[in-house]
């Protein structure tokens, strides 16, 4: 057992049932998933800012790659800020530990990156290819 580390699991035998149901054999090839997180130390006598998001982060992120082969799991502290982020292929952002239809969403920008489908009406990609620049979007979701 690792000092400071937790030892239950992120995911109870439904969530894992449905992450498996919506990855296994839906993925073409492999997705680099990569975690920004600042950890703290176990020594430490007060936890560092977002110190207990940043473990729970890690956790889910450690969990989801034992769960589907295809991704590859880095976790990195460098950029790391006081809230973790998931970037899934390079491109797509997920600031904090994604919950409920967050997570949906992780796992379908998870399978998308490994498909290639974009999941664009016709004509969307075509359109924002011919963008004169690049584009830098931003969704914000809250629960409600």
């Amino acid at each position: 057992m690792e000092l400071g580390r937790r030892t239950s699991s992120f995911f109870d035998d439904v969530d894992r049932s449905f992450v498996v149901a919506q990855l296994e054999g839906r993925m073409d090839a492999p997705v680099d998933l990569t975690l920004a997180l600042r950890r703290s130390s176990p020594l430490a006598l007060q936890p560092a800012p977002g110190a207990e998001e940043a473990s729970r982060a890690e956790q889910l992120g450690r969990e989801l790659a034992s769960l589907e082969p295809h991704i590859r799991l880095t976790v990195s502290e460098e950029d790391a800020g006081d809230v973790p982020v998931f970037t899934v292929a390079g491109r797509v952002r997920f600031v904090g530990v994604p919950r409920v239809n967050l997570f949906r969403s992780l796992l379908e920008a998870i399978r998308r990156a490994s498909t290639g489908d974009h999941g664009l009406p016709d004509g969307w990609a075509q359109a924002l290819a011919g963008l004169p620049r690049p584009v830098h979007a931003l969704v914000f979701a809250t629960p409600t």
